[in-house]
């Protein structure tokens, strides 16, 4: 019998992987396999995202638009912050928004999350999940804006115009820390009034809450476990079905510390990276690999290319074709309408929104996948893998 390899990855190298095709376990990138008596099971399908962090700002008739065009993609999840936003942000319809906490820790005004309600019961008819980011860390430092965190530590209360700082002081603080507990209780408990449950009840509506958008990144490491004791503090008040993903860092060595890997109360590890060249190289290489070995899930919750000198298309087709290689979904930054030549995108930057459809359709048809996704009907069994030195073959 002739065996070769067809598994995901050719960039998989620590990995043996049991051929579909036959009882076979082949190196990847060797050609040389051997027959083993193995199930022969197929890689899984993928599915794509979007983000989208401020959708339910936007005017009843983008947002019904919006999701329409995402479904008939295929599109199954829109990543979304709790955050406030500014009226028309980024040429959008944005009403805006005001943060749960709008000047006070601890002091809550829920009218965002009826905002979010809203946008959850469409995205529902349009058979589209959200992934919820509780807070923004670029808030801690005001690095895009204050919020009532970072008024209350106080080392910055100016907004910063996208300088960032040393941040972590606030990640060390136990008090901080039982506070932020406090925001992600409160927004689960809120009951959306279209389904008359809580948010923490609705595995059909949401995906998954992410702690904090990209937590720590930019600056050094307060407290790696922060992540963990938050997804400790979440997880027993959240209905079967309702994942717990990390928020993602600056870049892939932060987005995969190791601690998020060994946490039991995490579900999904998110990576970012706007490093084009990531998505093939090593560092994300290995925390696949790790993810697969930790029986964590993970995938490509931020990436995205800017067009203020063109190439946006054609780098956001390399980067989706390196993370399907790779066999993990991904969501890019991000959608909006309009499209603009920095990171948004839509019908109006007709390249880049082919790109995305295209890659889209790539996911789709893929069955490279490392990971089952039951949320979104993808439970066919993965590869058969084993961890072995990479000379035993």
């Amino acid at each position: 019998m002739t065996c070769r390899y067809v598994g995901p990855n050719y960039a998989l190298a620590n990995l043996v992987f049991i051929v579909p095709s036959a009882n076979c376990f082949c190196r990847p990138g060797k050609k040389d396999c051997s027959t083993r008596s193995a199930n022969p099971n197929p890689g899984y399908s993928m599915w794509a995202g979007v983000n989208s962090f401020f959708l339910y700002t936007l005017s009843e008739s983008d947002q019904a638009e919006i999701l329409k065009n995402l479904q008939a993609l295929g599109v199954r999840l829109v990543r979304i912050f709790v955050s406030d936003i500014d009226v028309g942000a980024k040429g959008s319809s944005s009403v805006g928004s005001v943060d749960v906490e709008p000047s006070r820790v601890g002091v809550f005004n829920d009218a965002i999350l009826t905002q979010i309600d809203n946008l959850m019961y469409r995205a529902y008819q349009h058979n589209i999940k959200l992934n919820i980011v509780f807070h923004d860390r670029y808030k801690v430092d005001c690095t895009w804006g204050c919020d009532a965190y970072s008024k209350q530590w106080g080392a910055y209360t100016r907004n910063q115009n996208g300088v960032t700082h040393d941040v972590s002081k606030w990640y060390s603080s136990s008090r901080f820390a039982k506070q932020y507990d406090q925001r992600m209780l409160h927004i689960i408990d809120h009951v959306n009034p279209h389904f008359g449950k809580a948010w923490k009840h609705l595995p059909d509506a949401i995906f998954g809450f992410g702690i904090q958008n990209e937590g720590q990144a930019h600056s050094p490491i307060g407290d790696p476990n922060w992540i963990c004791a938050r997804a400790k503090a979440l997880k027993p008040h959240l209905s079967p079905g309702i994942n717990v993903i990390t928020g993602g860092g600056g870049d892939v060595g932060d987005s995969t510390l190791p601690n998020h890997f060994a946490c039991p109360s995490i579900d999904i590890v998110a990576v970012h990276s706007y490093d084009a060249a990531a998505w093939s190289g090593a560092a994300f290489i290995r925390a696949v690999e790790t993810a697969i070995h930790a029986k964590k899930r993970l995938f490509v919750e931020e990436f995205g290319a800017q067009d203020f000198e063109g190439g946006r298309a054609g780098s956001l087709a390399s980067q989706i074709r390196q993370i399907v290689d790779a066999g993990v979904p991904f969501i890019p930054w991000q959608l909006m309408k309009p499209g603009t030549t920095d990171f948004e995108f839509y019908t109006n930057t007709e390249e880049t929104w082919s790109a995305f459809v295209d890659g889209v359709g790539l996911a789709k048809s893929a069955k490279n996948g490392w990971f089952s996704w039951p949320e979104f009907g993808i439970a066919a069994q993965s590869p058969e893998v084993e961890f072995a030195n990479q000379d035993s073959l």
